[in-house]
């Protein structure tokens, strides 16, 4: 299965290497270290790359480990962390938390 990984944009967080805003500052903590996202934050994010894997934990595995050949990366991509997003080829969203996978409510809802 193919999986798509999204990743903050960090054009929506920062200018001229700063944060644009505290505001800015405080989302990205939530969501880099707590895994906060909400339906409506799909916008700070971007398509980065496609895995093909067989789940969730594989996903995340390659993404972290390899092999890179299951990996087509079409923007930079870092290593999979709390606070990317999955989606899977049914179009369901997955934030990667602390421990484990969480849905992410549809997009444009709030969570």
């Amino acid at each position: 299965m193919k999986y798509t990984i999204y990743q903050f944009d960090s054009k929506v967080f920062f200018e001229d290497g700063q944060y644009k805003s505290e505001d800015h500052a405080d989302k990205l903590f939530d969501i880099t270290f707590y895994g906060k996202v909400s339906g409506n934050d799909l916008f700070m994010y971007r398509p980065v790359a496609d895995i093909e894997a067989n789940d969730l934990d594989e996903v995340f595995h390659i993404g972290n480990i390899g092999p890179a050949e299951k990996i087509d990366a079409y923007h930079r991509m870092k290593s999979i962390s709390v606070g990317d997003i999955i989606c899977d080829e049914d179009g369901n969203y997955m934030v990667v938390g602390q421990y484990g996978f969480h849905a992410l409510p549809e997009v444009g809802e709030a969570a």
